[in-house]
């Protein structure tokens, strides 16, 4: 399975998306985080900092200030996530494999 799981986005910065986009990345897996605002709410957000450049350290990437809209299955079989942009007031678009959305 995990050969078929080519690139990965977390629709949260719950700290169960971050363990997850953690280890996917740890083995091998393109993982993108989506933070709709701040990462680890609710954390002491100095710590939160550190785990996250950790994180970028190792190669798990971040996409700032994304609210996903919708996750549409295009006919190639890969997953098209739509987010919003509050920054822009703009919609992005980008394909992934699987897409975690940790509520």
């Amino acid at each position: 399975m995990m050969d078929d799981l080519k690139d990965l986005a977390a629709a949260t910065t719950l700290y169960v998306a971050l363990e997850c986009a953690g280890f996917l990345t740890g083995v091998g897996q393109d993982t993108t985080v989506m933070v709709r605002s701040i990462p680890l709410r609710g954390f002491d957000q100095q710590m939160a900092g550190l785990v996250t450049d950790y994180m970028q350290a190792y190669g798990t990437r971040f996409s700032q200030g994304c609210v996903p809209q919708r996750v549409d299955k295009l006919p190639s079989g890969l997953l098209q996530v739509t987010w919003t942009n509050p920054q822009t007031g703009g919609q992005e678009t980008d394909c992934f494999d699987s897409v975690l959305w940790a509520v």
